[in-house]
């Protein structure tokens, strides 16, 4: 596969893996407890206000009753001097969360990379194996034609022959092998590179 495939296959693959849309969920939350933990250092500013109506009689006539109403309105101005550097424990505390966090993604993403690219080496490298399989193949073969022929023109020995198909035997099984590897190396790029890789 080119190198542009491969990035372009591995690009998509860590856009789409729900542990890494997850964990870069989490980064943000954690980044928002950041600012929400450094916000205590801010002056807080409350406003309030109280609106009461009250009455006392000892009649049951509502309408006569001579009714009090008050009402109040405030602010309120919260400012902590000293709170036994619980607020930067906090910060600190936060920061650190965030971090494992954005680390945990990071190593998540590499090990996915480097899952995709060790497939597709593996990919490649039974290829090859595919390729030089098929070759040896092709010689024993014809190795086995001309052990046969020698055999009927009783210039050649049956040893020579079941020698000869042994071989052939051995590199059908290389050839086989080869390809069954390749084919488990594309199974796995392509688990690596969809969206259940995890």
């Amino acid at each position: 596969m080119s190198p542009e495939l491969i990035e372009a296959k591995t690009t998509e693959a860590i856009a789409n893996n729900p542990l890494i849309k997850q964990l870069t969920i989490q980064e943000s939350l954690l980044d928002k407890n950041v600012t929400i933990q450094r916000s205590d250092y801010f002056p807080s500013l409350a406003f309030f206000g109280q609106y009461d109506v009250q009455a006392q009689d000892n009649t049951w006539e509502v309408k006569n009753y001579n009714w009090a109403k008050s009402f109040m309105l405030g602010l309120q101005l919260n400012y902590t001097l000293f709170d036994g550097f619980s607020r930067g424990s906090r910060i600190e505390q936060a920061v650190i969360d965030k971090e494992k966090i954005m680390l945990t993604r990071r190593k998540v993403e590499e090990g996915l990379k480097i899952r995709i690219q060790q497939a597709n080496l593996k990919m490649e490298e039974s290829k090859k194996r595919i390729m030089a399989q098929e070759k040896n193949l092709e010689q024993a073969e014809k190795t086995i034609k001309i052990a046969q022929t020698r055999y009927k023109n009783g210039v050649g020995t049956q040893l020579e022959l079941i020698d000869t198909q042994a071989a052939l035997t051995f590199a059908q099984t290389n050839y086989a092998t080869a390809v069954y590897d390749f084919m488990t190396a594309k199974a796995e790029w392509e688990n690596a590179v969809t969206l259940e890789n995890f």
